[in-house]
């Protein structure tokens, strides 16, 4: 074989092929359909593939989408993978919307239809569910919502303690009949942790008519204001019931005028108006005389009268008689009868020189067996009664007889004496057979 070997230049070769070009040398081949010149001198290849060409190439899975080059596809075009869609949602070859949870179908992450899950709301009992937090009633049992049984000692669901057995609820100090922890004010009453009541005991909580917030009975006087039961205040507001400066005894707000008599507040009367003349002036306070029991009287503290006769001063709704200076002179009885005690406000100088009585009229007889006798002192017939004074509240009534004898009297009061004030009580209780 003869081995052929050219030996040139660069500048050689280079002449060589300007030349040839120059002269259009034919190499046989047709160059006709080449197509153009490119300027680096190559051919044009045709369009370059694109994510907007409005064709279906490179790795896309619909026009101008998916595929690992172009954006996510849309609802309804093809797909091969979720991320070729924008829902990231792939089945059966299309992408899929998301899923809502009003749209009738268990889709997305829900347990049932529309619900569970992490996204929609938590399934009613007896739907299926994957854990408790897919349930209303916070308990997944063998992958359905179950309401938890309470009184079966077992703490589940809803339920913050459960002190029974055997399916039967047990209140304790700690833990109410429906399993959840005692708490006042949330409507069911816990005997056993000492509420006296619970809002409307059926549920609802809270204040009532005839409950404080407190869980403790409505009782004007118990410091507790109950709006509901119409209370405007309730003692001082800090532990002291009853009657103040500002609060009246029934529990409404104190004003002169109002038909309630506020002693703490300074008055000595409230006939429900601000007239004046009337005994009760408009500031409810009352005209005070000086009195002077100069010789033997009787007092009526159920008619407010002295000898049978009215006197100024005389307050009926306080049983007070109400005076400047009092005085009782040497050698003079002043005796009170009456079932209301005696009661006497001085703004002046008291004197007793002579005797204030106290210790109760003798008693009435009392018509047939079994009748009471009268209000009063020991009586000396048979049915009859004993009483004496009190310096607050009445005397110790007396005992019933159970033969023909009389009554045994009652133990008599104690007089009572300030440098304003002064009182006794009223006769005692009347006897019977």
């Amino acid at each position: 074989m003869m081995k052929l070997t050219w030996k040139t230049s660069w500048p050689l070769c280079l002449a060589l092929v300007t030349t040839l070009a120059a002269i259009g040398c034919d190499d046989g081949v047709d160059d006709s359909d080449s197509g153009p010149m490119m300027t680096d001198g190559g051919t044009d290849a045709g369009p370059t593939e694109s994510c907007d060409d409005g064709e279906m190439n490179q790795d896309e899975t619909d026009v101008d989408c998916g595929g690992s080059t172009c954006d996510a596809c849309r609802v309804g075009e093809m797909c091969g993978a979720p991320s070729d869609c924008t829902t990231m949602l792939c089945d059966m070859g299309a992408c899929q919307p998301m899923p809502t949870c009003d749209d009738g179908a268990m889709n997305g992450m829900e347990t049932d239809v529309d619900c569970g899950g992490m996204m929609c709301a938590a399934c009613d009992e007896g739907e299926m569910c994957g854990e408790n937090d897919d349930c209303t009633t916070a308990f997944c049992d063998g992958g359905t919502c179950t309401t938890p049984v309470c009184g079966d000692g077992a703490v589940e669901g809803l339920e913050t303690c459960d002190e029974g057995s055997g399916g039967t609820p047990m209140e304790t100090a700690d833990c109410d009949v429906d399993c959840t922890a005692v708490m006042c004010g949330d409507g069911l009453q816990n005997i056993s942790a000492l509420e006296e009541c619970d809002g409307d005991g059926a549920g609802m909580g809270g204040e009532t008519a005839t409950c404080d917030v407190d869980c403790t009975l409505v009782m004007c006087g118990d410091v507790v204001v109950n709006a509901t039961a119409g209370e405007d205040c309730d003692g001082d507001g800090a532990g002291t019931g009853g009657e103040t400066a500002t609060c009246n005894s029934d529990c409404t707000a104190h004003m002169c005028g109002d038909g309630v008599l506020n002693m703490t507040a300074g008055e000595d009367c409230d006939d429900g108006n601000t007239v004046d003349g009337d005994g009760c002036e408009s500031d409810c306070t009352v005209s005070r005389l000086d009195v002077t029991i100069a010789a033997d009287a009787t007092f009526d503290t159920d008619a407010g009268t002295l000898d049978g006769a009215a006197v100024d001063g005389w307050v009926p709704g306080s049983t007070t008689w109400f005076v400047a200076g009092f005085t009782v002179s040497a050698g003079a009885t002043l005796t009170v009868t009456g079932a209301n005690p005696f009661l006497v406000n001085a703004s002046g100088d008291v004197t007793i020189d002579g005797a204030v009585d106290v210790s109760g009229a003798v008693g009435e007889d009392g018509t047939g067996c079994n009748a009471v006798g009268g209000v009063g002192g020991a009586g000396s017939g048979d049915n009859n009664g004993g009483g004496g004074a009190g310096h607050i509240a009445d005397g110790t009534p007396g005992e019933g007889s159970s033969s023909s004898t009389s009554g045994m009297p009652g133990a008599a009061g104690l007089f009572y004496f300030t440098p304003t004030t002064f009182q006794g009580g009223s006769g005692g209780g009347g006897g019977s057979v």
